[in-house]
């Protein structure tokens, strides 16, 4: 079964709204259902517009991608879960109207791919090498800017050892001066409070 949540972020007013898409069954997923431009319509073009897609496998949903890109109305589509490694090309995944950040997979499952507009300023890019972690800062208009960090936890990884990472990532930024924003599927159960460590990292 497919299932994507989709986070569109409009940042002048930092609203957010969700978009959860309709299962549907694996050998239906390139009879393209509405949801690409259902997501798509939920853009403010008045405003600097993300959107974050858990797409488990780019391959398989790259018609879907490149539907979405063609709009042209995301600012930045980050996509996480990508399941893409090296063998798979920049020229493989590139768009006409965005620039690409990626993180390959190492192992089944994972990868990371970021997509921005050719007028978006990205800067302090960094690609953790050891978790699926891209962080990086979006210039904004009056020169200010604000701080994402993207991420993917495969289910069976330590959780400790992924919060301790993501807390050293946290501690670099100035809390009290960045607009700091997380993204990305990180595999926790929240309703868990005895299993989800992000529950007690969140009350640190």
């Amino acid at each position: 079964m497919l299932s994507t949540l989709a986070i569109i972020y409009h940042m002048q007013l930092l609203t957010i709204k969700l978009f959860s898409t309709p299962k549907m069954k694996a050998e239906t997923a390139h009879n393209f259902t509405d949801w690409s431009t259902q997501l798509v319509n939920l853009v403010d073009n008045n405003k600097l517009s993300i959107a974050q897609l858990n797409i488990n496998s780019y391959v398989q949903k790259a018609e879907e991608v490149i539907k979405i890109l063609n709009f042209n109305v995301l600012d930045i589509l980050m996509l996480s879960e990508t399941k893409i490694n090296e063998n798979i090309s920049d020229e493989a995944v590139k768009h006409p109207f965005y620039s690409v950040v990626r993180r390959h997979r190492t192992r089944n499952g994972g990868g990371l791919l970021i997509y921005y507009k050719l007028n978006i300023k990205l800067s302090k890019i960094e690609i953790d090498a050891r978790y699926e972690l891209i962080s990086f800062k979006l210039s904004l208009k009056q020169n200010s800017y604000c701080s994402f960090l993207m991420g993917y936890r495969p289910p069976n990884d330590a959780q400790d050892d992924f919060l301790d990472n993501l807390e050293m990532k946290i501690l670099s930024y100035n809390l009290d001066t960045d607009k700091l924003f997380i993204l990305g599927d990180l595999n926790y159960n929240l309703l868990s409070k005895v299993t989800c460590g992000l529950v007690e990292f969140w009350a640190r």
